[in-house]
């Protein structure tokens, strides 16, 4: 077999000396490889299947795949699975991607199309490297789970289960809004991924921290977070400004609860903004991450920045 950089010359010239040559890549690159039509972005065994193709006259079937796509564009889940069977590496980057980022979770049809389509542009503008690099910045390089403080998805179904049956009517009641407003009514925690599971316990986390925090506030309790773990390093540039996240109380503006809403909910639709929020605040706000600790002028930043 030749080497890669001879079978892309080789497609590439076809492409310019034979137009024919030109659609069977273009086809071949549509229904095979999610639209990647750069050779040097393929797999050697890609480019030289597709000349054994050419060669052989054994492109009408997948002319016919180009027709029925251009006629009614496959599903994410589509797109997923032929680049899958015809991109070895883009079947090992589905594969970190997914013990990262979700759960290990690797059947497509188990995803929303939204987390297929994240995968899917991330391999298609930077290949398996940019995939691993977000796995492993998301997933710290454990293999599976969702870095520091994130469970397996194994335990994370445990708990939801376990809060169902000892607490019916609040906790199943929470799990199930939370189901119909973010994961399309879908209330077995094991058909969502890990980030899904996750972003609902960091949620109600977050709604008792307020309630009891107001609550000690109130009745002059002084609460020392760093005992139960949650001891951080500030990183404010000004001394004077340093200050503990549990001296801060959540803000009851109603302009500041819309933009922290906003903020929440990007971080539970995108991983990529989770990660962003995280480092923002470890960066800009001494590792403050609830956004109700945060002004107006802080959450305003952050969304404007990562255009949310």
């Amino acid at each position: 077999m030749a080497g890669k950089e001879a079978l892309v010359t080789q497609i590439k010239e076809l492409q310019r000396t034979d137009p024919n040559a030109k659609q069977a890549w273009t086809d071949f690159s549509d229904t095979q490889l999610n639209g990647a039509r750069d050779p040097n972005r393929q797999d050697e065994a890609v480019l030289a299947n597709f000349l054994t193709l050419y060669s052989t006259g054994g492109l009408s079937s997948i002319q016919q795949q180009a027709a029925a796509y251009r006629a009614a564009p496959p599903t994410p889940m589509d797109k997923i699975k032929l680049l899958q069977k015809s991109d070895p590496l883009a079947r090992q980057a589905w594969t970190d991607y997914c013990d990262a980022m979700l759960g290990g979770i690797k059947d497509p049809n188990r995803h929303d199309p939204n987390t297929i389509n994240q995968f899917l542009q991330l391999y298609q503008t930077g290949g398996a490297p940019a995939v691993q690099q977000a796995a492993r910045a998301w997933g710290g390089g454990n293999g599976k789970g969702m870095g520091k403080g994130g469970g397996t998805l194994t335990d994370l179904c445990s708990f939801i289960k376990a809060g169902q049956k000892a607490s019916p009517e609040h906790f199943r009641t929470a799990w199930v809004t939370y189901c119909t407003v973010y994961g399309g009514g879908r209330c077995d925690p094991g058909r969502h991924d890990e980030s899904f599971v996750s972003g609902f316990v960091e949620y109600i986390g977050e709604l008792a921290n307020h309630g009891l925090t107001a609550l000690a506030q109130q009745a002059g309790i002084q609460v020392d977070t760093a005992e139960v773990g949650q001891k951080r390093k500030h990183g404010w540039d000004d001394p004077s400004a340093k200050r503990s996240a549990s001296s801060i109380a959540p803000s009851n503006d109603p302009m500041i609860i819309q933009l922290a809403e906003r903020v929440k909910n990007a971080q539970r639709q995108n991983p990529a903004t989770k990660e962003a929020w995280i480092m923002y605040c470890n960066q800009t706000a001494g590792g403050v991450k609830d956004p109700l600790r945060h002004d107006a002028g802080s959450l305003q930043t952050f969304l404007a920045t990562n255009g949310v």
